[in-house]
């Protein structure tokens, strides 16, 4: 099992968006990569993609594993799983056969999860919605600030 470079593990990090750096386009790589800055696009990774607590994003993630600490908005579609940490806020749409919301994440969505197809409407707490126009008593989408 691989270490967290998340929770102050070991695990390699191949690529990083670092802290107080704003980027904008496509990125392509096979490894891991680490956003703890501004980024605005695609990813493509083969490995993890990691959203740490100043991580800030607006784009589309295909990889094998995503966690997110930080905020995105976007589409997940993630081949293993995707995490959402205490600390996420994400809003858009999530697609993977595992999904771990920590207590304290934030989603705002609709999530495929599983190895049947789950649409479900989620409000901002984690709970699920009653309807296919969004959040059922939830007024407003989380901000990505």
């Amino acid at each position: 099992m691989m270490t967290d470079p998340l929770r102050g593990g070991d695990a390699t990090v191949d690529s990083i968006v670092g802290q107080g750096t704003r980027l904008t386009g496509q990125l392509d790589l096979t490894g891991m990569l680490r956003i703890d800055g501004h980024f605005n696009g695609a990813v493509h990774a083969g490995g993890q993609v990691l959203i740490g607590r100043t991580g800030r994003t607006e784009c589309t993630v295909h990889a094998g594993t995503v966690v997110v600490a930080g905020a995105m908005r976007g589409d997940i579609v993630a081949s293993e799983l995707v995490e959402l940490r205490s600390t996420a806020t994400v809003a858009g749409t999530i697609r993977t056969p595992r999904l771990i919301v920590e207590d304290g994440g934030r989603f705002c969505g609709r999530c495929h999860a599983g190895g049947e197809r789950a649409e479900t409407a989620v409000l901002t707490d984690g709970r699920a919605g009653e309807d296919d126009d969004g959040p059922a008593s939830s007024p407003s989408r989380p901000r990505l600030s």
